[in-house]
């Protein structure tokens, strides 16, 4: 397979994603470097593959509806965000904890171990294969006491922000819970504008990022694997969406959205 090319640095990355065009069914790809693409979508009749270098980490068989994932080796934060960019329109999602890889499905609440290569079939949920994940209850307790107290510190604080070198990260999450995933709304904003993103992000990181008082590895979640809102008009109605209450977002965010609203007319 070959060296993976090095993921770029924060201020480097752009979304590079093309899950959307992947689950309509269009070609496309994104990120070329050196000749070769990072993100690539290939139709061939009924089957949908979505390759990252090159590496076919998504197989959808439209004809017998069937979904395939695969990290082909690759159990980097880069394929792991390919694949829950993905997975997440189907309410799978993969994650980590204590260094174990799980697959979560989101409507019956149940965990899988992550083992490199799942078969899921889009109209039962199925998956294959499917080892239930085992607890250790001394583990799960710690570990519920401390989501308990990461999502109680997510319900009092209405945004985290981070300063960066030209300007902040601030990032909004919805206040709908979800165990394993949260959504969320990223702004990077700079004297020169603002960059906003929107998608699932992994709930534990999400609470690590809270607990830690750094927003920048949530926002590079959201800027590898979400969708980049534009317009200002769609952040503000993002914000609205979330519960944002509107005036107790700090003048640097208002100021530039304002500017931008006003320019788009």
């Amino acid at each position: 397979m070959g060296v993976q090319p090095p993921i770029p640095s924060f201020f480097e990355v752009r979304c590079l994603c093309l899950a959307d065009r992947f689950w309509r069914g269009k070609p496309g790809k994104k990120g070329c470097r050196g000749g070769d693409y990072r993100d690539e979508v290939v139709v061939e009749g009924d089957v949908v593959r979505y390759l990252l270098w090159g590496n076919e980490i998504a197989n959808w068989n439209r004809a017998k509806g069937t979904l395939m994932v695969d990290d082909c080796g690759w159990q980097t934060k880069l394929t792991m965000d390919r694949l829950n960019a993905i997975l997440w329109r189907l309410d799978f999602h993969v994650y980590s904890e204590r260094w174990n890889l799980y697959i979560h499905d989101g409507k019956r609440d149940v965990d899988y171990v992550w083992e490199g290569s799942h078969v899921i079939d889009l109209e039962t949920r199925r998956i294959t294969p499917s080892t239930p994940r085992r607890f250790n209850v001394k583990v799960s307790r710690g570990l519920s006491e401390w989501y308990e107290r990461a999502r109680k510190l997510v319900e009092k604080k209405p945004f985290l922000a981070t300063r960066t070198l030209d300007g902040a990260i601030y990032i909004f999450v919805n206040q709908w819970y979800r165990r394993i995933s949260r959504r969320v709304l990223g702004l990077y904003i700079r004297n020169g504008g603002f960059e906003a993103y929107y998608g699932m992000v992994a709930a534990s990181r999400v609470y690590s990022a809270f607990m830690k008082g750094d927003a920048s590895t949530v926002m590079r979640s959201l800027m590898q694997g979400g969708y980049r809102i534009d317009k200002a008009v769609e952040v503000l109605e993002k914000l609205r969406d979330f519960g944002v209450d509107l005036n107790v977002l700090p003048e640097q965010v208002v100021s530039q959205l304002a500017l931008a609203k006003l320019v788009e007319g």
